[in-house]
């Protein structure tokens, strides 16, 4: 919010929690639904007088190839920076929640062994952000969410995707080892991830990483890569600086620019009334609104709090593992507590698929690939329960006959006495 440009990394194995630590969910929120209401907080409180212009870009690399998430152009890279990147404009945090849904569609997910819907690319999502007040500031704030380091294996397409996380994450190790051994030469060309980041990582930001690891033994190796890529990224010294431009090319003189000029078409059209229609006139003061709206000022409020929309994308993808509680019966046919309210669910979902097609997508709580992992993880869900209630019944035969056992052994022995 001062000018300086800061980054958030989450790096780590598979299925260790990068996405829920960045995004997280409505009880508990992750660092980007955080850090937006942070800056939109610090807007509201500034006691100085001062206007500000949010944008937000939301790229990926996927198989060594950078996808726009918000449209479909095709970024390129011009020296050390990344041009033809769609940037939204956001006047409000429910703006960036809308942006951030829209991207995450489009974002490659998939299968693995460790994470029903893993990420299979890296993302980076990047809010900029421009001030003025006595000079003009200019600032970005990155939130890169590392696909998972993993060993390669399962299906073709997997292994190639696995292949390129696994190269690009390896590139992104070798940059932080030479930052913090003060090598001249940092091989930031080596991968497309290291070279988004090499503004971060260049040294005029300020960088958080987020290491996530697993407790399980046979990650050991995974964990042991992750705490040493942690270790040296401790040691990498960041010199950041505050980062004004000219006026004229700032956003938010384009902003007031294109504000005078509606401000004059419209007056001329009251002058001359003739001249526009009423439809005309409609949407030139529509449009100017809307550009007076992305000009932010300190001291006002501009925002709602969080909007659990935003959450909808990360829930999908953080689904608990955990089973339901067994429900004990005195008559000995024992029910998973929650198996028919599942059944339920699902039904009500597969109604829902089949009903009418008038009714609009607002009104429909689940996206169509979150309906299809809902039901996939239903029907794992009851296959357990069914073989869980087998095994309870089972345990409770034998339970029965030690019982049994009991009672006869007990009897023999008042009968010895």
């Amino acid at each position: 919010m001062r000018g300086y440009h800061g980054a958030v990394v989450a790096y780590g194995q598979t299925a260790t929690g990068k996405t829920h630590t960045m995004q997280g969910t409505p009880q508990e929120p992750g660092l980007i639904p955080l850090a937006v209401e942070e800056c939109f907080e610090y807007i509201e409180l500034e006691e100085t007088e001062c206007v500000y212009a949010l944008r937000v870009s939301y790229l990926e690399v996927y198989n060594e190839t950078v996808r726009d998430l918000l449209s479909d152009r095709t970024p390129r890279f011009v020296d050390d920076r990344i041009e033809n990147v769609t940037e939204e404009s956001v006047a409000s945090i429910g703006d960036v929640y809308a942006v951030i849904v829209r991207g995450e569609q489009r974002r490659h997910v998939g299968s693995t062994d460790a994470n029903a819907r893993s990420s299979r690319s890296h993302a980076i999502l990047r809010l900029s952000i421009e001030s003025k007040a006595s000079t003009t500031l200019t600032a970005t704030l990155s939130f890169v969410d590392l696909a998972g380091s993993e060993k390669a294996g399962g299906s073709a397409a997997r292994s190639r995707e696995g292949k390129y996380i696994n190269k690009s994450l390896h590139a992104l190790a070798l940059v932080v080892a030479k930052l913090a051994d003060g090598h001249a030469h940092i091989p930031y060309r080596d991968s497309k991830l290291t070279r988004l980041l090499q503004p971060a990582l260049g040294g005029n930001a300020r960088v958080a990483v987020v290491c996530t690891v697993a407790l399980a033994p046979e990650a050991a190796e995974e964990t042991a890569a992750t705490l040493m890529f942690a270790s040296r990224a401790k040691k990498v010294v960041q010199t950041a600086r505050k980062n004004s431009v000219v006026d004229a090319e700032s956003q938010i003189a384009s902003y007031r620019a294109q504000v005078d000029d509606l401000k004059g078409q419209l007056k001329a059209a009251r002058e001359q009334p003739a001249s526009l229609g009423a439809d005309e006139r409609a949407a030139l003061a529509a449009a100017l609104d809307q550009l007076e709206r992305l000009i932010l000022r300190s001291g006002r409020p501009v925002s709602p709090k969080r909007d659990e929309r935003f959450f909808a994308v990360g829930r999908r993808r953080e689904r608990s593992r955990t089973l339901p509680p067994v429900k004990d019966s005195s008559s000995g046919e024992e029910e998973i507590a929650v198996e028919q309210p599942l059944l339920r669910i699902k039904a009500a979902i597969e109604r829902a698929l089949g009903g009418s097609s008038s009714s609009s997508s607002s009104d429909t709580p689940l996206l169509a690939d979150d309906t299809a992992f809902v039901l996939q993880q239903l029907d794992k869900v009851e296959a357990e329960n069914r073989n869980l209630k087998t095994q309870v019944s089972h345990l409770t035969s034998l339970l029965h006959a030690r019982e049994a056992e009991l009672r006869k052994i007990k009897g023999g022995g008042d009968e010895t006495f």
